[in-house]
């Protein structure tokens, strides 16, 4: 435990082979604790992503009371209950009157609708840089594992994961919106959002 205080000062100043060690150490560890809450893995290595993506940012307002792997724990559980508690609002505060429009629409308007969300889709991944939107396209779009989508691009599953973190930070920005359309096109397909 001292060990890894040692590594957080390090950390701190802005070492960043001292936050690989960190990352390696605990990293499948805490997504497989994730995956306790989330029942995702993907969405578990996400989390634990942004954990180490915001330990990294705001490594200088960190003020450790108890050991870094009480604090990793702790990170990791709130971030997935949060988003738990997040995504169960969000589908509870559907407006009803858009459920029953998707309902009663015809076949005519959901190809309409269903063009215009792949459009708008289209157009936020365009947004992101361009490895970031093949990692997030194989990703999402294709079903890879950050593994093999390692292996097509030629890029460490590290770097995968980060484009992901950014890429799923960039989606989340757009999320009302497209949970908009694709309630007004009657079907759900939330795995391009988280």
């Amino acid at each position: 435990m001292e060990a890894d205080i040692a590594l957080f000062e390090k950390i701190k100043k802005g070492d960043i082979a001292s936050f690989e060690v960190i990352f390696e150490k605990y990293y499948i560890e805490l997504c497989r604790y994730c995956n306790g809450f989330i029942k995702d893995p993907e969405t578990a290595k996400e989390i634990v992503s942004d954990v180490f993506a915001n330990i990294w940012l705001k490594k200088l307002e960190i003020d450790l009371h108890s050991n870094l792997r009480s604090y990793l724990f702790r990170s990791v559980k709130n971030l997935s209950l949060t988003k738990l508690r997040y995504n169960k609002i969000e589908v509870e505060s559907l407006d009803a009157d858009m459920i029953n429009t998707a309902r009663t629409e015809s076949s005519a308007d959901r190809v309409v609708h269903t063009r215009d969300f792949t459009e708008r889709l289209e157009e936020i991944i365009d947004n992101m840089p361009e490895k970031r939107q093949l990692v997030f396209r194989l990703s999402r779009l294709e079903g890879l594992s950050y593994n093999e989508i390692a292996i097509v691009m030629s890029i460490s599953p590290r770097t995968v994961q980060n484009h992901m973190v950014e890429a799923i930070k960039h989606m989340t920005n757009h999320k009302k919106e497209l949970l908009k359309m694709i309630i007004s096109i009657g079907f759900l397909i939330a795995h391009f959002i988280y």
